[in-house]
Formats: C-alpha cells, sequence, structure tokens
C-alpha cells in the first residue's frame, strides 16, 4: 500500500491546499518533503499574517503588491486579502475608502472566491 512517504511533491502541495492558512506552519514541519512541497503555501501563511496585521493603507498597499508579484495563482489571494477585509475597520478613516477599493478590486481577480470576499465587504 502507498504511504504518505510515498506521495509526490506535487500531490503534498495539492494536499496542502486543503490546509487551513493558520495550521500551514504545523504541516510544513511533517518532514523534510512536506517543507519543500509547501513553500508556495507558506508564503500565503506569511502574506496572511502580515494581513492581520495591516494598519494602514500604506501597508496593505504594500503587501497587495508584494502578493500580484510573488503568487502567480488568484487563488493564493485568498486567505490574505480576506484577512485585510477584516482589517478594514482597524484603519484610519480617512484610509477606508480607498482601502476598500483595492481590497474590492484584488478580490474581483480571484475566481470563485472573489465574490464572497466582496460581498463580506459590502
Amino acid at each position: 500500500p502507498t504511504t504518505y512517504h510515498d506521495l509526490p511533491p506535487e500531490l503534498i502541495e495539492r494536499i496542502g491546499d486543503y490546509v487551513p492558512v493558520q495550521d500551514v506552519k504545523n504541516f510544513s514541519v511533517v518532514n523534510r518533503r512536506t517543507y519543500h512541497a509547501m513553500q508556495t503555501r507558506q508564503l500565503v501563511y506569511r502574506y496572511w499574517q502580515r494581513a492581520n496585521q495591516a494598519v494602514s493603507l500604506a501597508s496593505i498597499n504594500q503587501l497587495l503588491n508584494e502578493m500580484d508579484g510573488t503568487l502567480a495563482d488568484p487563488a493564493q489571494h485568498v486567505e490574505p486579502i480576506d484577512a485585510l477585509r477584516q482589517r478594514l475597520q482597524a484603519l484610519p478613516e480617512a484610509e477606508q475608502g480607498e482601502a476598500f477599493k483595492r481590497l474590492f478590486a484584488a478580490a474581483q481577480r480571484i475566481p470563485k472566491h472573489g465574490l464572497p470576499i466582496q460581498k463580506a465587504l459590502m
């Protein structure tokens, strides 16, 4: 029978896509093969952590620009953008409108998951 250790890295990476973002770090340390297979998902995790700490429009813009430059698959943007959505009210009131526009536009580029984020923004 096939065991976890027999799985190819591509399949481990696909499994990792179903791991909740807050658990990615723990899943990545299962073994060396998992750690290497989870490199992109770990990057998403780091963006998600930064999104949960965003305190200004500048930090949101910087994060979104970095994600656009490093994450090829728009679906990888879901967790960080949703975390930014939840931080929107913590921003200074004068920056909230522009941040809303930027998040709304970023969510629009995400197939399937973008619409629920946009609805939650409303």
